[in-house]
């Protein structure tokens, strides 16, 4: 037997329309699947750090080395999708120049030993 998809939703839909009880079971049994966390397009700067785990202090310094943001003041907000980019093409950038450094480090300290 084929059923339409279309036609058995709208059973159980008008079935938990007159049915309380097995409205909230559908619910507990649907909460899962539909429960998902709004994402911020925009966050204050203080927000922002705390979601990437920096004390708030750091969160200004990234916007003065040019972190994405809109506004100006106490009213700036961090645009959180570009800021996410923003940091991991940073991180990989600072991760070179980390690399590079220790290389540097490491032959001057060989220079100096010998």
């Amino acid at each position: 037997m084929i059923v339409d998809p279309a036609a058995l939703l709208d059973a159980v839909v008008t079935a938990a329309e007159q049915n309380p009880a097995l409205a909230d079971r559908l619910r507990a049994l649907l909460a899962p699947a539909v429960n998902v966390e709004p994402v911020a397009i925009y966050q204050r700067v203080s927000d922002y750090a705390a979601r990437i785990g920096v004390s708030k202090r750091t969160g200004w310094s990234l916007v003065a080395a040019g972190m994405p943001t809109i506004g100006a003041g106490r009213y700036r907000r961090v645009d959180v999708a570009r800021a996410d980019e923003w940091l991991r093409a940073r991180s990989q950038t600072d991760d070179a120049i980390e690399r590079r450094a220790r290389a540097d480090a490491s032959r001057a300290g060989r220079k100096a030993t010998a």
